[in-house]
């Protein structure tokens, strides 16, 4: 990782605008890039940098070969797999120019997640600040209707971070609103389509197996015209349930959409249709409960509650 100044070749290199301190001791070098910045920083907030300038011989060893660059100690961080765009929004955040917040978007966060992972530059508190802040962008418990545009991308760097407070939401999203994949480039797709997303292999698979499970216990539920304590009641539900209730979820693939295909029903103006108040306040609450059931149910499809 790291390597004796003079015999580092900068030519082609162009310091960062922003990121090149003339009082900086440490120079990072990343793809083009150099970054002149302060040691004290680095080592104040990671156990991996203050590893390496405890080396105390590794360290001496460069600087007495670093005139050249006027005397700092470079660190070279194309071995670390890190980008360029989050190790700027690392510094970034270090150096107070952006804070994270919940207001951050989340490519923001997802760069910091990634650079200040162990397998990066392992930054434990600014990790798990993160985090933290991650789960915040997605809502807990049985909310239908919700979307992201970054569903994918969050399911893989949940479950590479184990982040599993996430997984329920994230799985369910990415089965109800994407079309998922995993292809080395996403397909073309016109208005009005479901985004293609990509995620791995094993985030795929599993996707699968949770639609099933959503079809193989909402479809009897859809299928069957609700029963009511009045007779009246449940004609009108024998009657309306195909073009209210089946048709639309056949359009929109509802089957595997539970908690937005109940939702829709519980919109339904019942009372309108016939039903009297009493059936439709009941079936109301029936359905809400059926949705936190589904809702409770994803945590064993998904292995989540297992000892």
């Amino acid at each position: 990782m790291s390597r004796p100044a003079d015999l580092f070749d900068t030519s082609g290199k162009r310091r960062h605008p922003v990121f090149w301190f003339p009082d900086g001791l440490t120079i990072l070098g990343l793809e083009d890039h150099l970054f002149r910045v302060h040691t004290t920083v680095l080592c104040r907030h990671s156990p991996y940098f203050l590893g390496i300038f405890e080396d105390a011989s590794a360290v001496g060893k460069q600087e007495d070969s670093s005139a050249g660059l006027g005397g700092c100690t470079f660190l070279d961080l194309d071995s670390r797999q890190v980008s360029v765009v989050d190790l700027v929004s690392l510094l970034e955040h270090l150096y107070h120019d952006v804070p994270l917040a919940s207001s951050t978007d989340f490519s923001r966060i997802a760069s910091l997640l990634r650079i200040t992972s162990k397998e990066q530059l392992d930054f434990p508190m600014i990790h798990e600040l993160a985090r933290h802040t991650l789960r915040t962008l997605f809502p807990e418990g049985p909310i239908p209707y919700f979307h992201s545009d970054h569903s994918g991308e969050a399911l893989d760097l949940a479950t590479k971070y184990q982040l599993e407070p996430l997984f329920k939401r994230l799985f369910y999203t990415v089965v109800t609103t994407a079309q998922f994949h995993e292809v080395n480039e996403p397909d073309a797709h016109s208005n009005g389509t479901p985004i293609n997303i990509i995620i791995s292999t094993e985030n795929s698979r599993r996707c699968e197996e949770l639609m099933a499970d959503l079809i193989n216990h909402f479809t009897p539920i859809l299928f069957t015209p609700p029963a009511t304590s009045h007779m009246a009641c449940t004609d009108v539900f024998a009657d309306k349930w195909m073009p209210l209730v089946i048709q639309p979820a056949l359009e929109d693939d509802g089957v595997y959409k539970p908690l937005e295909s109940l939702e829709r029903i519980k919109l339904i103006d019942w009372g309108k249709e016939g039903l009297c108040t009493s059936c439709v306040k009941d079936k109301k609450v029936e359905w809400t409960e059926e949705q936190e059931t589904v809702w409770n149910l994803i945590d064993g499809w998904l292995g989540l509650n297992r000892t």
